[in-house]
């Protein structure tokens, strides 16, 4: 998939917050029936998330995402749970690979992740979330933060791949 410009992210992520209840309710059943895998992914996911209004927000926010790509590649081929089991799997490779560095080597780690990214606007978004550099959104707890960046890179790499 071709890297999704910092513009649609933005336009795509104003329009969602400006949707009305019945609009986002559509856009599941759209995403159900399109990415019927992708969205029980993102289900099972959000149950990892002990915060209510947390995983209100996970669920929210990949459905942004999706709404993302959906827009960009309207033709984009479904994801299905085996390849959704192989970038969760590289994920955790690569989580439990930068656990065991320092503060700064796992920053450097993490620019570098970013500067080779497919999908950086995409990845940028959702460290916004996290972090609470959106001016919408509480800062998450330290569990949501790495629940969030976990299944939401693992759904970016999917539809990416």
């Amino acid at each position: 998939m071709n890297t999704v410009p910092i513009e649609v992210v933005k336009k795509i992520n104003d329009e969602m917050y400006s949707k009305t209840e019945n609009e986002l309710v559509e856009l599941v059943m759209q995403m159900s029936e399109t990415q019927p895998d992708l969205l029980a992914y993102l289900m099972a996911a959000s149950e990892q998330i002990e915060i209510q209004e947390e995983k209100e927000l996970f669920f929210f926010i990949g459905i942004v995402i999706y709404q993302i790509v959906f827009v960009t590649n309207p033709k984009r081929r479904k994801v299905f749970d085996s390849m959704l089991s192989e970038k969760e799997k590289q994920n955790e490779y690569m989580f439990n690979y930068l656990n065991d560095e320092d503060e700064h080597s796992f920053m450097n780690h993490l620019e570098n992740i970013m500067e080779k990214y497919n999908q950086p606007h995409l990845l940028q978004y959702v460290e916004e979330i996290i972090f609470g550099e959106n001016e919408i959104i509480e800062p998450l707890s330290e569990q949501g933060q790495g629940v969030f960046f976990f299944y939401l890179k693992t759904i970016i790499d999917a539809l990416d791949a």
